[in-house]
């Protein structure tokens, strides 16, 4: 490289410069600071010719007197170019048949109150994904919650409203008198809203207002969350709402009730203190309502997927061998019968035919969990299997695209399989993104389980587990009954 022909401080008084380096020696005799020898960018001045773009210049601006604000929703403009493009149409039926906008809604039914802007805007773009429901369509879920939040001012709407604030509140701030002060107005609007009737659209919102609570419950680790579960279950019940018409919003609810349902009597199942859960004493030291004396008494949430419906038989079927029907005919057949139900279900969605919203990978995940968990419960075997085996590389094949999904229960059930290190890091993988993607409790307690049932795989190396026992020690390790929904 050629050094330059002087620095920029020579060059700006116009001598002849030394080019020594890396100060030139004209600039030390005359105490100038010597610039250096470096490149430099340069602007031309706004007068010079060289300039690319001059000045611009400036255009007077006549203001216009006749411009308004006009103060209109999206609806009002829908309605302007609807209008518009009837021009022409005279005949009044013509004009009532092209006529489909609906009504505009309110701007808004009751105010939210300014501190509680920023809650309602984090559900809105994070609380929400901590939901546990069963299908992946969160966003769709979030949006049934909201218009059950806002449809209207009642006592029920507000519970909504108030209950979905506790759970952002909650995931956000962590305990605080704030967060005591949204759950008692959340429990205060669903006592009045009780009051008023727990039928059609109001008995909907009521039911939606305890699954939140129940969500609020699960994040502060409290022994109380079934109890919300019972008390969707008795409105469901009590109203009939599962036989009513209020559309998408009925539908999504109850099926997060069933699902929730279901996930929470298989934690009881393997919780150490599962079986005297809803018995006298345990009921009146935590205070448990009245709702609650057992949650199998209360199915009025059946699920409109198949397979849930197959899990929850597959959850309640598994007897302990002390039973007196264990070693009877009828309940190896009732084993078999819903193995083969699970099986056949394989063809229905296999071909691309399954529930509408609903992923086919992800309802296969479910039955080939199912389909393990069944065989593995009823014969408490976790040696080798065929069976199992080849469930388990069906299901393995499809976790290997990398899909993330939100199934603690078939996370679970499959990481316990696992056997070698790339299976066994490929699911702390996707249990770790799905964790990060949702934030979810579950998520959390499946990535504690499997790693403490491979632990203990790892060190009986001369017997093979009891697969009950294994899952009732890692449920038992938690204080609360573990969710995982």
């Amino acid at each position: 490289m050629t050094r330059p022909r002087g620095c920029w401080t020579c060059k700006e008084r116009k001598v002849m410069c030394d080019r020594s380096y890396p100060e030139c020696s004209r600039c030390k005799k005359s105490n100038h600071k010597c610039q250096g020898y470096g490149v430099r960018l340069s602007w031309p001045n706004a007068k010079s010719g060289r300039a690319v773009v001059g000045k611009a210049g400036l255009m007077p601006v006549r203001p216009d007197t006749r411009a308004r604000f006009i103060n209109a929703t999206f609806w009002d403009l829908e309605m302007y170019h609807h209008l518009s493009s009837l021009s022409g149409v005279h005949e009044h039926t013509v004009y009532m048949e092209q006529m489909v906008l609906k009504k505009a809604p309110s701007w808004s039914p009751f105010q939210v109150d300014d501190g509680n802007e920023t809650l309602l805007d984090y559900f809105n773009h994070v609380a929400y994904k901590t939901m546990g429901i069963f299908h992946q369509d969160f966003e769709g879920f979030r949006d049934v919650i909201l218009r059950l939040a806002f449809s209207d001012g009642t006592p029920a709407s507000k519970a909504v409203l108030q209950s979905l604030l506790t759970v952002s509140a909650i995931q956000r701030h962590g305990p605080s008198l704030q967060v005591d002060d949204l759950k008692l107005s959340a429990l205060r609007a669903l006592k009045s809203s009780s009051e008023h009737g727990i039928d059609g659209l109001a008995g909907v919102q009521q039911v939606a207002a305890q699954m939140l609570l129940c969500s609020f419950e699960v994040n502060c680790a409290a022994v109380t969350w079934p109890w919300y579960i019972c008390g969707a279950n008795h409105i469901l019940t009590v109203a009939n709402l599962t036989k009513s018409s209020n559309g998408r919003e009925l539908h999504e609810i109850v099926d997060w009730v069933a699902y929730q349902h279901v996930m929470c009597r298989f934690g009881l199942q393997h919780w150490r203190n599962g079986d005297d859960y809803w018995k006298l004493p345990a009921r009146k030291r935590l205070g448990m309502p009245t709702v609650c004396t057992d949650l199998t008494a209360l199915y009025g949430a059946e699920s409109p997927r198949e397979i849930v419906t197959i899990l929850s038989e597959v959850v309640e079927s598994i007897q302990e061998p002390l039973a007196s029907s264990y070693h009877s005919a009828g309940y190896a057949d009732s084993l078999k019968l819903l193995e083969n139900r699970l099986e056949t279900l394989q063809s229905s969605h296999s071909t691309g035919a399954g529930t509408a919203d609903i992923p086919a990978d992800l309802v296969e995940l479910y039955r080939l969990a199912a389909l393990i968990y069944l065989e593995r419960a009823s014969t408490r075997s976790s040696g080798p299997s065929v069976k199992v085996q080849r469930w388990f590389q069906k299901a393995y094949a499809i976790l290997e695209k990398q899909e993330v999904y939100h199934i603690p229960f078939p996370l679970l059930v499959l990481g316990i399989e696992s056997r070698n290190d790339e299976q066994r890091r490929l699911f702390l993988k996707l249990v770790r993104q799905a964790a990060v993607r949702s934030g979810s409790v579950a998520m959390e307690n499946v990535h504690r389980m499997i790693q403490s049932v491979w632990l203990q795989d790892d060190l009986e190396t001369e017997r093979v587990l009891d697969y009950r026992l294994k899952l009732r020690a890692v449920f038992s390790s938690s204080e609360i009954l573990p969710s995982l929904a």
